[in-house]
């Protein structure tokens, strides 16, 4: 997730956990207070319950076991979410006790993920 600078008034997008809650889809925010260790989030977003974050993390600071985060843009959210689909489905295609693949196929697929050590 790119970096981005907390401060009051900015515009955020929270990624709500996986966990049982109300909400399931992404939504945007605003920031209304910023600390030395965390920051805070319009309360309306959070049906009007404090919503702390971790300045660090950008993770929610008031959940214990699903804790929704926070991103600056939607893009990153979507960004975030097509990075873990495509690397559960290359996990599982070299999820093999034995290999599928020739030689020629590993050869290029070594040259994508690692194409400076490839002579």
């Amino acid at each position: 997730m790119e970096e981005f600078d907390v401060q009051v008034g900015l515009k955020v997008w929270v990624k709500p956990s996986t966990g049982l809650r109300s909400r399931k889809e992404p939504f945007e925010s605003t920031i209304i207070k910023v600390g030395k260790k965390y920051f805070y989030l319009d309360e309306n977003s959070n049906f009007g319950r404090e919503y702390k974050f971790e300045l660090k993390s950008k993770v929610e600071a008031n959940s214990s076991n699903y804790p929704d985060k926070v991103y600056p843009c939607l893009q990153a959210i979507q960004d975030e979410e097509e990075q873990n689909e495509l690397w559960e489905k290359l996990s599982k295609l070299f999820n093999f006790y034995t290999c599928p693949y020739s030689l020629k196929q590993l050869r290029l697929i070594n040259q994508i993920i690692e194409p400076e050590k490839v002579s």
